[in-house]
């Protein structure tokens, strides 16, 4: 900046000294020194307003504090850049950890939600079977598990009849199978498979069509009795 101000300085110190030539001459025609002063006067109104410039800025540097331009410096932008891409590790770091821990959390969602689900399911097991028990007469339970229910059929009024025991399960695909015992003639096959929602429905039609077949047996025995009883005895 003085280097600036000195080159200026010398520029209005020569051309000062060439106007002093010039007027001592005196043989130079008047259009030619009107010419050369209002271009001399141009170029001092342009200098000046350098010179402004240049002593604003020179004491814009007196006044200014250089402490922060030595802050500014390459070691400490290198300092900083390198506490700055700490940073960008840094966060890149916490958002794989929550990544990691929202799938987590998830999972432990979805498998609650699975949990939830089989317990709705149980309990809307358990309230349907308390209401067949309610509802029917002449079951007796004999086990629950996770996919068997074993009942007993017994008829109070014919203590004679047998009893039929039930083995019923249900797949994977949800639909349920009927066994009985060899101790009883088998139900019709339509009465033996059906889906687990008609249950209730599935152990009535096989309770009923197994008193039926009580009523018949014990009318037959009763015949057979009678005629036995009827026929006479020969020694």
């Amino acid at each position: 900046m003085e280097n600036s101000a000195n080159r200026l300085l010398d520029s209005v110190i020569r051309a000062s000294c060439l106007d002093q030539n010039h007027s001592e001459d005196g043989e130079i025609s008047t259009k030619v020194l009107v010419d050369y002063s209002m271009e001399r006067r141009r170029k001092q109104k342009m200098l000046c307003s350098q010179l402004q410039v240049l002593r604003f800025l020179l004491e814009f540097l007196e006044k200014a504090d250089t402490a922060s331009w030595e802050e500014t410096s390459p070691e400490i932008l290198k300092k900083e850049l390198q506490v700055l891409q700490d940073l960008v590790v840094k966060k890149g770091k916490c958002l794989d950890l929550c990544q990691t821990r929202i799938h987590d959390l998830e999972e432990e969602i979805r498998r609650l939600e699975e949990f939830v689900d089989t317990w709705i399911q149980a309990v809307l097991w358990d309230s349907t079977f308390c209401s067949l028990l309610r509802t029917l007469q002449g079951v007796c339970l004999v086990s629950v598990g996770e996919s068997e229910l074993i009942l007993d059929l017994v008829v109070d009024q014919m203590p004679e009849t047998p009893t039929m025991r039930l083995n019923m399960c249900w797949t994977s695909q949800g639909s349920l199978h009927v066994k009985t015992d060899e101790s009883v003639p088998v139900p019709p096959q339509e009465l033996l498979t059906d889906s687990e929602s008609y249950l209730l429905y599935v152990i009535l039609e096989v309770q009923c069509w197994y008193h039926s077949q009580a009523r018949v047996l014990r009318e037959l025995d009763l015949q057979l009795t009678g005629t036995l009883q009827s026929e006479p005895w020969g020694f």
